[in-house]
Protein backbone atom coordinates (compact mmCIF):
# COMPACT_ATOMS: atom_id res chain seq x y z
CA UNK A 1 0.00 0.00 0.00
CA UNK A 2 1.42 3.77 -0.97
CA UNK A 3 0.20 6.95 -0.35
CA UNK A 4 -0.84 8.90 -3.42
CA UNK A 5 -1.70 12.78 -4.76
CA UNK A 6 -3.48 14.16 -7.16
CA UNK A 7 -3.81 17.35 -8.97
CA UNK A 8 -7.32 17.06 -9.74
CA UNK A 9 -10.49 13.93 -9.00
CA UNK A 10 -13.18 13.74 -11.55
CA UNK A 11 -16.15 12.27 -9.96
CA UNK A 12 -18.43 9.92 -12.42
CA UNK A 13 -21.76 9.48 -11.70
CA UNK A 14 -24.56 6.98 -12.92
CA UNK A 15 -27.60 8.94 -12.05
CA UNK A 16 -29.74 5.55 -12.64
CA UNK A 17 -27.77 3.70 -10.35
CA UNK A 18 -29.42 2.50 -6.62
CA UNK A 19 -32.46 4.20 -5.04
CA UNK A 20 -31.10 7.97 -4.58
CA UNK A 21 -31.83 11.15 -7.41
CA UNK A 22 -29.27 12.35 -9.31
CA UNK A 23 -29.58 15.62 -7.22
CA UNK A 24 -29.24 13.48 -3.95
CA UNK A 25 -25.88 11.87 -5.24
CA UNK A 26 -24.61 15.52 -6.28
CA UNK A 27 -25.48 16.64 -2.87
CA UNK A 28 -24.16 13.84 -1.23
CA UNK A 29 -20.66 13.67 -3.02
CA UNK A 30 -20.67 17.87 -1.74
CA UNK A 31 -20.98 16.90 1.57
CA UNK A 32 -18.52 14.11 2.04
CA UNK A 33 -15.97 14.42 -0.28
CA UNK A 34 -15.70 18.81 -0.84
CA UNK A 35 -12.37 18.27 -2.85
CA UNK A 36 -10.41 20.72 -4.59
CA UNK A 37 -10.25 21.20 -8.20
CA UNK A 38 -12.27 18.89 -8.69
CA UNK A 39 -15.48 17.84 -11.25
CA UNK A 40 -18.89 16.02 -10.94
CA UNK A 41 -19.56 14.27 -14.44
CA UNK A 42 -23.09 12.83 -14.99
CA UNK A 43 -23.24 9.78 -17.85
CA UNK A 44 -26.11 8.67 -19.09
CA UNK A 45 -24.94 5.89 -21.19
CA UNK A 46 -22.02 3.45 -20.68
CA UNK A 47 -20.27 4.40 -24.10
CA UNK A 48 -20.30 7.83 -22.13
CA UNK A 49 -18.97 6.72 -18.84
CA UNK A 50 -16.19 4.50 -20.59
CA UNK A 51 -15.30 7.48 -22.95
CA UNK A 52 -14.98 9.98 -19.94
CA UNK A 53 -13.66 7.61 -17.53
CA UNK A 54 -10.49 7.48 -20.15
CA UNK A 55 -10.34 11.14 -20.75
CA UNK A 56 -10.21 11.73 -17.28
CA UNK A 57 -7.62 9.46 -16.73
CA UNK A 58 -5.44 11.37 -19.48
CA UNK A 59 -5.52 14.49 -17.91
CA UNK A 60 -4.24 12.99 -14.34
CA UNK A 61 -7.32 12.68 -12.46
CA UNK A 62 -8.59 10.43 -10.12
CA UNK A 63 -11.57 8.96 -10.68
CA UNK A 64 -14.46 7.69 -8.31
CA UNK A 65 -16.67 5.76 -9.49
CA UNK A 66 -19.82 6.49 -8.19
CA UNK A 67 -22.70 4.16 -8.64
CA UNK A 68 -23.06 0.40 -7.97
CA UNK A 69 -21.18 -2.77 -8.99
CA UNK A 70 -21.72 -2.55 -12.98
CA UNK A 71 -20.87 1.63 -12.97
CA UNK A 72 -17.64 0.39 -10.84
CA UNK A 73 -16.68 -2.42 -12.95
CA UNK A 74 -17.12 -0.20 -16.14
CA UNK A 75 -15.08 2.24 -14.52
CA UNK A 76 -12.90 0.26 -13.42
CA UNK A 77 -12.01 -1.55 -16.78
CA UNK A 78 -11.53 1.37 -18.21
CA UNK A 79 -8.99 2.29 -15.23
CA UNK A 80 -6.90 -0.46 -15.66
CA UNK A 81 -6.57 -0.14 -19.51
CA UNK A 82 -5.49 3.93 -19.08
CA UNK A 83 -3.16 3.07 -16.44
CA UNK A 84 -5.22 4.68 -14.15
CA UNK A 85 -6.47 4.99 -10.04
CA UNK A 86 -9.60 5.18 -8.79
CA UNK A 87 -11.71 5.50 -5.74
CA UNK A 88 -15.44 4.11 -4.89
CA UNK A 89 -18.30 5.74 -3.17
CA UNK A 90 -21.24 2.82 -3.31
CA UNK A 91 -24.48 4.32 -5.07
CA UNK A 92 -25.90 1.08 -6.30
CA UNK A 93 -27.91 -1.48 -4.85
CA UNK A 94 -25.55 -4.10 -4.29
CA UNK A 95 -22.69 -2.31 -3.33
CA UNK A 96 -20.49 -5.66 -3.14
CA UNK A 97 -16.71 -4.19 -4.54
CA UNK A 98 -16.86 -1.69 -1.90
CA UNK A 99 -17.76 -3.98 0.80
CA UNK A 100 -15.09 -6.39 -0.25
CA UNK A 101 -12.27 -3.24 0.06
CA UNK A 102 -14.27 -2.38 3.60
CA UNK A 103 -15.93 1.00 2.25
CA UNK A 104 -19.67 0.54 3.70
CA UNK A 105 -20.87 4.02 3.62
CA UNK A 106 -20.30 7.33 2.36
CA UNK A 107 -18.21 8.55 5.35
CA UNK A 108 -15.77 4.96 4.60
CA UNK A 109 -15.64 6.10 1.07
CA UNK A 110 -14.39 9.82 2.66
CA UNK A 111 -12.04 8.53 4.74
CA UNK A 112 -10.46 6.47 1.65
CA UNK A 113 -10.33 9.41 -0.23
CA UNK A 114 -8.84 11.96 2.16
CA UNK A 115 -6.19 9.07 3.41
CA UNK A 116 -4.92 8.58 -0.14
CA UNK A 117 -3.44 5.02 0.27
CA UNK A 118 -3.48 2.80 -2.61
CA UNK A 119 -3.29 -0.73 -2.69
CA UNK A 120 -3.59 -3.25 -5.91
CA UNK A 121 -6.89 -5.21 -5.55
CA UNK A 122 -7.14 -8.98 -7.27
CA UNK A 123 -10.11 -8.91 -10.03
CA UNK A 124 -11.04 -11.43 -12.55
CA UNK A 125 -11.25 -11.92 -16.12
CA UNK A 126 -13.72 -13.32 -18.74
CA UNK A 127 -12.66 -14.45 -22.02
CA UNK A 128 -15.31 -15.50 -24.26
CA UNK A 129 -14.93 -17.77 -27.54
CA UNK A 130 -16.62 -14.76 -29.77
CA UNK A 131 -13.26 -12.60 -28.70
CA UNK A 132 -15.72 -11.10 -26.16
CA UNK A 133 -13.96 -10.33 -22.98
CA UNK A 134 -14.73 -8.67 -19.54
CA UNK A 135 -14.08 -8.32 -16.26
CA UNK A 136 -15.43 -9.14 -12.33
CA UNK A 137 -14.58 -7.17 -9.09
CA UNK A 138 -16.46 -9.73 -6.86
CA UNK A 139 -17.19 -13.15 -8.92
CA UNK A 140 -18.29 -14.60 -11.63
CA UNK A 141 -20.62 -17.95 -12.41
CA UNK A 142 -23.17 -20.16 -13.86
CA UNK A 143 -26.43 -21.57 -13.01
CA UNK A 144 -28.67 -20.24 -9.82
CA UNK A 145 -26.06 -16.88 -9.98
CA UNK A 146 -26.71 -15.99 -12.93
CA UNK A 147 -30.65 -16.71 -12.78
CA UNK A 148 -31.10 -14.70 -9.32
CA UNK A 149 -28.41 -11.91 -11.01
CA UNK A 150 -31.50 -11.55 -13.82
CA UNK A 151 -34.42 -11.42 -11.75
CA UNK A 152 -32.54 -9.10 -9.50
CA UNK A 153 -32.78 -6.79 -12.71
CA UNK A 154 -36.54 -7.09 -12.63
CA UNK A 155 -37.27 -6.31 -9.27
CA UNK A 156 -37.08 -1.98 -8.73
CA UNK A 157 -37.76 -1.11 -5.38
CA UNK A 158 -35.38 -3.88 -3.37
CA UNK A 159 -31.74 -3.60 -2.38
CA UNK A 160 -28.71 -5.29 -0.61
CA UNK A 161 -29.46 -8.86 0.29
CA UNK A 162 -32.92 -8.64 0.15
CA UNK A 163 -32.79 -7.77 -3.23
CA UNK A 164 -30.72 -11.07 -4.11
CA UNK A 165 -32.40 -12.92 -1.48
CA UNK A 166 -35.91 -12.52 -3.04
CA UNK A 167 -34.49 -12.79 -6.36
CA UNK A 168 -32.97 -16.53 -5.83
CA UNK A 169 -35.99 -17.43 -3.31
CA UNK A 170 -37.83 -16.48 -6.67
CA UNK A 171 -35.10 -18.61 -8.79
CA UNK A 172 -35.76 -21.97 -6.51
CA UNK A 173 -39.48 -21.88 -8.20
CA UNK A 174 -37.47 -23.00 -11.33
CA UNK A 175 -34.39 -24.71 -9.97
CA UNK A 176 -32.46 -26.62 -12.21
CA UNK A 177 -28.99 -28.77 -12.23
CA UNK A 178 -26.82 -28.26 -15.12
CA UNK A 179 -23.89 -30.46 -16.03
CA UNK A 180 -20.84 -28.44 -16.37
CA UNK A 181 -17.15 -29.18 -17.44
CA UNK A 182 -14.68 -27.45 -16.36
CA UNK A 183 -10.85 -26.95 -16.39
CA UNK A 184 -9.35 -25.70 -13.55
CA UNK A 185 -5.44 -25.09 -14.59
CA UNK A 186 -4.67 -28.06 -15.65
CA UNK A 187 -7.45 -30.21 -13.74
CA UNK A 188 -10.52 -31.47 -15.74
CA UNK A 189 -14.17 -31.81 -13.39
CA UNK A 190 -17.30 -32.29 -14.14
CA UNK A 191 -20.16 -31.23 -11.81
CA UNK A 192 -23.68 -31.81 -11.71
CA UNK A 193 -24.61 -28.73 -10.44
CA UNK A 194 -26.79 -25.72 -9.61
CA UNK A 195 -24.64 -22.81 -9.10
CA UNK A 196 -20.65 -22.86 -9.87
CA UNK A 197 -19.18 -19.23 -8.68
CA UNK A 198 -15.68 -18.08 -8.95
CA UNK A 199 -14.66 -15.58 -6.68
CA UNK A 200 -11.82 -12.87 -6.18
CA UNK A 201 -13.62 -11.51 -3.23
CA UNK A 202 -16.07 -12.21 -0.25
CA UNK A 203 -19.14 -10.81 -0.65
CA UNK A 204 -21.91 -10.47 -3.69
CA UNK A 205 -25.51 -10.44 -3.32
CA UNK A 206 -26.02 -7.06 -1.80
CA UNK A 207 -23.59 -8.33 0.88
CA UNK A 208 -24.03 -12.00 1.08
CA UNK A 209 -20.46 -13.81 2.24
CA UNK A 210 -20.61 -16.09 -0.77
CA UNK A 211 -17.10 -16.78 -0.62
CA UNK A 212 -15.85 -16.22 3.03
CA UNK A 213 -12.45 -17.54 2.32
CA UNK A 214 -11.81 -15.72 -0.92
CA UNK A 215 -8.71 -14.12 -0.08
CA UNK A 216 -6.87 -16.93 1.81
CA UNK A 217 -4.81 -17.16 -1.53
CA UNK A 218 -3.32 -13.86 -2.56
CA UNK A 219 -2.80 -15.04 -6.14
CA UNK A 220 -5.86 -17.74 -6.19
CA UNK A 221 -9.23 -17.66 -6.94
CA UNK A 222 -11.98 -19.23 -5.15
CA UNK A 223 -13.92 -21.62 -6.76
CA UNK A 224 -17.42 -22.68 -5.11
CA UNK A 225 -19.96 -25.68 -6.24
CA UNK A 226 -23.20 -26.09 -5.37
CA UNK A 227 -23.96 -30.04 -6.49
CA UNK A 228 -27.27 -31.10 -7.27
CA UNK A 229 -29.74 -31.41 -4.82
CA UNK A 230 -33.28 -30.67 -4.39
CA UNK A 231 -35.52 -27.07 -3.56
CA UNK A 232 -36.04 -27.21 -0.31
CA UNK A 233 -32.34 -28.32 0.50
CA UNK A 234 -31.57 -25.63 -1.78
CA UNK A 235 -33.51 -23.04 0.07
CA UNK A 236 -31.62 -24.40 3.72
CA UNK A 237 -28.60 -24.00 1.63
CA UNK A 238 -29.16 -19.79 0.79
CA UNK A 239 -29.86 -19.78 4.77
CA UNK A 240 -26.36 -21.28 5.53
CA UNK A 241 -25.10 -18.41 2.83
CA UNK A 242 -26.75 -15.43 4.79
CA UNK A 243 -24.29 -16.41 7.83
CA UNK A 244 -21.42 -17.67 5.84
CA UNK A 245 -21.58 -20.84 7.13
CA UNK A 246 -22.37 -22.59 3.78
CA UNK A 247 -19.17 -23.99 3.13
CA UNK A 248 -19.50 -27.09 5.70
CA UNK A 249 -22.59 -28.10 3.84
CA UNK A 250 -22.12 -31.73 2.19
CA UNK A 251 -23.47 -30.50 -1.34
CA UNK A 252 -20.57 -27.28 -1.42
CA UNK A 253 -17.26 -27.63 -2.84
CA UNK A 254 -14.20 -25.12 -2.54
CA UNK A 255 -11.38 -25.14 -4.50
CA UNK A 256 -8.65 -22.69 -5.15
CA UNK A 257 -6.79 -22.29 -8.84
CA UNK A 258 -5.80 -19.52 -11.09
CA UNK A 259 -7.55 -20.13 -13.89
CA UNK A 260 -10.51 -22.13 -15.08
CA UNK A 261 -12.46 -22.53 -18.28
CA UNK A 262 -16.06 -23.49 -17.82
CA UNK A 263 -18.32 -24.92 -20.64
CA UNK A 264 -21.48 -27.35 -20.99
CA UNK A 265 -23.52 -28.94 -23.36
CA UNK A 266 -26.98 -27.61 -22.09
CA UNK A 267 -29.37 -25.90 -24.42
CA UNK A 268 -30.94 -24.21 -21.79
CA UNK A 269 -30.00 -20.58 -21.91
CA UNK A 270 -30.16 -19.65 -18.09
CA UNK A 271 -27.38 -22.50 -18.47
CA UNK A 272 -25.60 -20.98 -20.20
CA UNK A 273 -26.11 -17.42 -19.09
CA UNK A 274 -22.25 -15.91 -17.28
CA UNK A 275 -22.82 -12.71 -14.87
CA UNK A 276 -20.30 -11.51 -13.42
CA UNK A 277 -20.89 -8.22 -10.47
CA UNK A 278 -24.53 -8.72 -11.07
CA UNK A 279 -24.27 -7.93 -15.19
CA UNK A 280 -24.56 -10.18 -17.65
CA UNK A 281 -21.46 -10.49 -19.69
CA UNK A 282 -22.05 -13.69 -22.68
CA UNK A 283 -22.21 -17.36 -22.72
CA UNK A 284 -20.39 -20.42 -22.20
CA UNK A 285 -17.97 -21.35 -23.16
CA UNK A 286 -15.98 -19.03 -20.70
CA UNK A 287 -12.51 -19.07 -19.35
CA UNK A 288 -12.09 -17.43 -16.04
CA UNK A 289 -8.38 -16.11 -14.55
CA UNK A 290 -6.51 -13.59 -12.35
CA UNK A 291 -6.43 -9.91 -13.77
CA UNK A 292 -2.89 -9.44 -14.81
CA UNK A 293 -2.52 -5.73 -15.04
CA UNK A 294 -2.95 -4.01 -11.82
CA UNK A 295 -6.43 -2.40 -10.40
CA UNK A 296 -5.22 0.52 -8.08
CA UNK A 297 -7.92 1.81 -5.73
CA UNK A 298 -7.84 3.95 -3.20
CA UNK A 299 -9.45 2.01 0.19
CA UNK A 300 -8.82 2.10 3.79
CA UNK A 301 -7.67 -1.74 4.01
CA UNK A 302 -7.02 -4.23 1.80
CA UNK A 303 -7.82 -8.15 2.86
Amino acid sequence: METVSFKRTSFIVNPLSGKLTQSEKVKILKRYFNAQNSEIIICNSRIETANKTRQEVKKGSLIVACGGDGTINLIASEVIRSKGIMAVCPMGRGNDFAKNIGITSFEKAANAFFEKKCGEVKYLTLNFENNCEGIGLTCAGVGMLSTAAFRATQIPILKGKLLYLTAAIISLFKLRTYIYKLKMDEKSLKFNSIIIVVAAGAYTGGGLPIAPEANAHKNKLNLLVANSIGKLKALGLIRKVITGNHLSDPAVESRFGQSFKITTDSADKYGKYVYADGEYLGDTPVKISIGKEPLKVLASHFD
